[in-house]
């Protein structure tokens, strides 16, 4: 079962007849939680009876139980300049319980600028030639299970399966892109991109 329920605003103002200032924000919650139950058998002592109490060999049952939270809350700002200097910025609070108390909640960001240096140059034919580059962070998100001590149960016997990690924290990635989008006569378009992660704190079991 899954509920979520987000929230957002965006605000707009105009500082003269120059520059555009665009406000957004969000809010964001989810939740998932799941049952499962599950048996299967062989051998049946009755033919054509689907019933586990009719299998008389390799039986097995098996349940499990999951419930995930998430929150998240955000809040950017996009301004652009005589429509040929454009910067934007973004601010995020993340938060789930996939990870350890003490790692729930994390920040990231995201930076972005743009020139469209073809409003300078009049020249004929040219429609758009716009320089970018931005700078974003993000979290990677483990399994369910991967902050828990595991253990299995079979037979009634106990046996160890993952250590676990009650401190774990999201993987950290930050990216870096560059490029550039030209366009000509309305017809002929290219686009060059430049980009560059690095992952730090990288899950592993």
């Amino acid at each position: 079962m899954t509920n979520s329920a987000s929230v957002s605003a965006t605000l707009r103002r105009n500082f003269g007849r120059d520059l555009q200032s665009r406000w957004n924000f969000r809010y964001l919650y989810n939740q998932q939680d799941n049952n499962n139950n599950d048996g299967e058998g062989g051998t049946l002592a009755t033919l054509g009876v689907p019933d586990l109490n009719n299998a008389t060999a390799n039986l097995y049952v098996g349940s499990g139980t999951s419930s995930v939270r998430e929150i998240g809350y955000s809040a950017g700002l996009s301004l652009t300049y005589k429509d040929r200097y454009i910067a934007e910025g973004l601010i995020r609070r993340d938060g789930s319980s996939l990870f350890g108390p003490d790692a729930r909640r994390q920040w990231y960001y995201r930076f972005a600028g743009a020139w469209r240096l073809g409003q300078n140059l009049n020249i004929p034919g040219l429609d758009e030639f716009k320089l970018r580059s931005a700078y974003g962070t993000a979290g990677g998100r483990p399994r369910f299970d991967a902050q828990y001590e595991t253990y299995s149960v079979s037979g009634g016997h106990v046996a160890p399966i993952q250590l676990g990690n009650k401190n774990l924290k999201p993987e950290f990635s930050a990216e870096w892109e560059s490029g550039l989008d030209l366009l000509l006569s309305g017809r002929w378009g290219l686009t060059v991109d430049y980009s560059l992660t690095t992952t730090k704190d990288q899950i592993l079991q």
